[in-house]
Order: structure tokens, then C-alpha cells, then sequence
């Protein structure tokens, strides 16, 4: 049997693997490639996003600001499949989510600040939290777990999140603090009935609180093209402004359906 014969086969049985059990795709495809490279006879191309066993990445190019932006998001393989494989639980009901705080992560994101600023070496800490902001909010596709991950719902780890290009409202979420986390904004998230979003610590950002307090005077209950005119909320002796983050909207306002939510009850985690 050939190479290319061989590959061709191990695509088609992780395939299968895949549709017919009932684990995520993610973490599937992973536990069957680091088999198979186990034969040093074998190099596999699997149509996933892994270069040469050794490092993943996904490139990212868009436009903000009057500015073409490039990111990078590479990560060493091993890092990655350990972080994976420390991960207990992906499926959780509604009251275990109080453990999206776990998948909070920082290791390896601070490379993709030095990408920033080797393009922008002016760039201020508020100005690249306002490019990351959009940056998830308008390229990362929003999407169903059940169509990325084949499972109902899975907790996504920040860099599974930047190298599928893909996630929900509570991956988007975590990815965003994360993000904000590894330059040292200390952004929290926000949990209510079946949605995720993020709570901006604005005290210490001057223009972004000024571009909050200049809505907080709205009709709170307004409905506006932009979505509902919320502003912020106090919460550890610090004030945040909500985000949505599966969709470009500025921060402090929020979704129709997410004010129903919100009013009803929301966690900070």
C-alpha cells in the first residue's frame, strides 16, 4: 500500500470515527492523528488545520480602522493537545456554567499582541483591545456546536476557538477575555438563561469609558438598530460594559434577546 493510499484511508476512518461516536470531532480527529504519526513511516495531510506535526495555525486578514491587520494564531501542537487533554467535561447543563471560567486561558496569546504591534508599534493597550474586539466579533463565523464540534454543546479553549475560526456565544466569549486577559484587562464573563458575553472593565480605559458613558444616558429599554443601549454594571469594586461577542456591536450595547435574559437574572464568572 502507498502513502498517498494510506492517507487517503486514515481521512476516511476519521471520518467515520467522527460521525459514528458520540465524542467531539475536535478532539476525535486529534486522539486519531497522534496514533497514526506514531508509525515514523507515516507523515499524514489530514484536512484539519495541523502543519508538519508540529505547530497549527490559522491566518486571519481583515480591515479595520482605515488599516489592513494580519494575524497568525499558531500554537505549538503539544501545548495544545495538553490543554485538550486536561479538559474533563465539554458537555454541561446550564447550571454547570460556572465552569467557563476554566477554559480562560492565556498561554501563547501574547504572541498575537507582538503581531499587532509589529504592524502598529504606536498601538496603545485600549487601542488593541478595541481591534481584538472586533476582530472576534467580525471574524470568527459564528456557528453551532453541533456543527463544529458534532456534539449539542461543547466549551471551546481559546485556541480551538482561533484555529477552527468558528464559534458560539460563550467560545467567541471566552476567547475575547482571554484575548483581553494576556495584555492585562481583566474582563469577566457574563452568563445568563442559554447566552454568554463579556463584561469590560472600563475604569482604566479612558475612551472606551467615555464611549460608554455617552450612551448611558439612552433610554435603557430603547430598542436601536444597534441593539439595546445597556451601557455597564458595577460588580468586584469595578465598573464593565457589556459585549456581545458572536456579532459587531459596540460595547454596551446589547441583543434584544439577551436584555430578556439579562433581566431575569445573569452570573459573573
Amino acid at each position: 500500500m502507498n502513502k498517498k493510499v494510506a492517507v487517503l484511508m486514515v481521512i476516511i476512518v476519521i471520518s467515520t470515527l467522527v460521525l459514528s461516536m458520540n465524542v467531539s470531532a475536535y478532539e476525535q480527529t486529534y486522539n486519531t492523528y497522534m496514533k497514526y504519526i506514531s508509525n515514523e513511516d507515516c507523515n499524514p495531510t489530514i484536512e484539519f488545520f495541523i502543519q508538519e506535526g508540529i505547530v497549527m495555525s490559522k491566518e486571519y486578514n481583515f480591515h479595520y480602522e482605515g488599516k489592513n491587520w494580519h494575524i497568525n494564531a499558531e500554537f505549538f501542537q503539544d501545548m495544545v493537545l495538553e490543554e485538550i487533554n486536561n479538559v474533563k467535561c465539554r458537555n454541561a447543563s446550564d447550571e454547570q456554567y460556572i465552569r467557563l471560567k476554566d477554559f480562560v486561558m492565556t498561554e501563547g496569546l501574547d504572541n498575537i499582541y507582538k503581531q499587532i504591534l509589529s504592524q502598529d508599534a504606536n498601538i496603545t493597550k485600549e487601542e488593541y483591545a478595541k481591534l481584538i474586539i472586533y476582530f472576534v466579533q467580525s471574524q470568527i463565523q459564528s456557528c453551532l456546536d453541533i456543527e463544529n464540534y458534532n456534539t449539542t454543546e461543547y466549551f471551546a479553549l481559546p485556541y480551538e476557538t482561533l484555529l477552527t475560526g468558528k464559534g458560539d456565544c460563550e467560545d467567541c466569549s471566552i476567547l475575547i477575555v482571554s484575548l483581553l486577559k494576556s495584555i492585562g484587562i481583566d474582563s469577566v464573563l457574563i452568563v445568563t438563561t442559554g447566552h454568554a458575553l463579556v463584561g469590560v472593565p472600563i475604569l482604566d480605559l479612558p475612551q472606551l469609558n467615555k464611549e460608554v458613558q455617552e450612551i448611558e444616558y439612552a433610554n435603557k429599554t430603547m430598542h436601536t438598530k444597534l441593539g439595546v443601549p445597556l451601557g455597564t454594571f458595577e460588580a468586584r469594586n469595578t465598573e464593565y460594559a457589556f459585549l456581545e461577542a458572536t456579532h459587531i456591536s459596540p460595547l454596551g450595547y446589547i441583543s434584544y434577546s439577551t436584555y430578556n435574559g439579562l433581566c431575569e437574572c445573569f452570573y459573573i464568572i
